[in-house]
């Protein structure tokens, strides 16, 4: 539930139509899912527990219960932290030099914007990792997705 859509959604990969849908799906029904699963585990710790005074390690089994419980915890956690919007947060405080002192090469791609007569260009190599930026072009206020 946690895992899955972070691996078929992580950046610089190709996704498939099919698994990225599968992703999303689970994605949404992630919080609920592993909140079923940790009030099972819940329910089930205490028995669980008291079967294991009969077990001939103890502690071993215990350790794997606590494990196992902290496992389950810590999913219905994570599963409600939107990972995405950690990995590409947008860019807010934009900071723009002029052309001549741009460290870009010739090659580099960029995305350009123009509006009321000023010009800004976002390297897709920056963009690339953050996917949004937010700013002020020409007095209007713009988001540029890659």
């Amino acid at each position: 539930m946690v895992v899955f859509p972070i691996y078929v959604i992580r950046p610089f990969r190709y996704q498939g139509t099919l698994e990225f849908r599968l992703a999303l799906v689970v994605l949404r029904w992630a919080p609920w899912i592993t909140l079923a699963c940790a009030l099972a585990a819940a329910l089930l710790f205490i028995p669980m527990w008291r079967r294991t005074q009969q077990k001939r390690f103890v502690w071993l089994h215990r350790a794997a219960l606590v494990v196992g419980a902290l496992l389950v915890g810590f999913c219905a956690v994570a599963a409600r932290i939107n990972i995405f919007e950690k990995m590409f947060h947008p860019i807010s405080a934009v900071n723009f030099i002029p052309q001549a002192q741009a460290k870009i090469a010739a090659d580099d791609m960029v995305m350009a914007i123009t509006l009321g007569g000023e010009s800004h260009a976002y390297p897709i190599r920056e963009m690339a990792y953050h996917h949004v930026v937010n700013d002020v072009v020409g007095g209007v206020p713009v988001a540029a997705t890659y």
